[in-house]
């Protein structure tokens, strides 16, 4: 096992097997490091279906917690990319669309893309092809990618001007990092700073990295930006932010949203959309 090799699933290098652990509590999986990006990644994850199965559902305690801090920091990376009120912001792998929600509480006009989790709190307000958005989010989801150089690809083709995400960099930590999550089995791909620089120099965007959020953008940012760009992507002046965010004049959407679930219900159409 330890001269074997794979193909790596992103820059189609040579990985290299480092070490096994066990998933899902049954199942002895390889793990690899590509020489040429440095990230690593799982053997062919065949396990995912039941990794996914409702029976081994588990629960995300800290899900409230983390959105409302997402919530903040969203909004002032929009606002320092100069996102106006008609720019459309998509949350992708959104989950139930709590944070879209909040999103538009804050005058983003988000929309929610998510193929496996029930949209509970952003009905009506589903991602359309034909829309385009200047930004995408996704938080916490693309170390779930079992083919990421597909799944990266389909979230650049929409041509975006800043993708920002969130995923834990890999930086050669051993077999009992935490991020690999071996109870659940669904962290198959973790990606290097170099992975990330290689994906946006493949698609013709600048990159930023700090902690575990990572921004991949088209404009130029100086000093002063990026100087408060990292105060916000640091989470550790929560209650600035919030006192900034009083400050900031802005108009919600809840009640331009409640006037269209009032036409849709009074069209027939109330199952498309959140009610009250």
């Amino acid at each position: 096992m330890s001269n074997e090799t794979i193909t790596c699933r992103l820059c189609e290098g040579k990985a290299v097997y480092l070490f096994s652990k066990k998933l899902l509590q049954k199942y002895e999986v390889a793990f690899f490091r590509c020489h040429q990006c440095k990230s690593l990644q799982t053997e062919a994850p065949y396990w995912l279906d039941e990794a996914y199965a409702g029976l081994r559902s588990i629960p995300d305690i800290a899900a409230v917690e983390r959105v409302q801090k997402l919530q903040l920091i969203v909004y002032f990376v929009a606002k320092i990319f100069g996102l106006s009120p008609n720019d459309k912001i998509l949350d992708w792998g959104g989950g139930d669309g709590l944070l879209v929600r909040m999103l538009r509480d804050l005058g983003l006009d988000a929309y929610l893309l998510d193929k496996y989790i029930t949209n509970r709190y952003a009905v009506g307000f589903e991602d359309r092809l034909s829309q385009h958005y200047k930004m995408i989010t996704c938080f916490e989801t693309w170390e779930h990618f079992s083919n990421p150089k597909i799944e990266i690809e389909k979230q650049f083709q929409r041509q975006p001007e800043i993708i920002f995400l969130s995923t834990s960099i890999y930086k050669s930590q051993g077999i009992n990092w935490n991020y690999l999550t071996p109870l659940s089995g669904r962290h198959v791909f973790f990606y290097s700073k170099t992975a990330m620089e290689w994906i946006a120099h493949q698609f013709g965007y600048e990159f930023l990295n700090y902690n575990n959020f990572s921004i991949f953008y088209k404009s130029h940012l100086t000093p002063k930006p990026q100087w408060f760009l990292k105060i916000v992507l640091s989470g550790r002046r929560p209650l600035l932010l919030r006192i900034l965010l009083r400050l900031i004049p802005r108009k919600s959407l809840i009640g331009n949203d409640r006037k269209l679930a009032n036409e849709r219900i009074e069209a027939g159409d109330a199952g498309k959309i959140n009610w009250p």
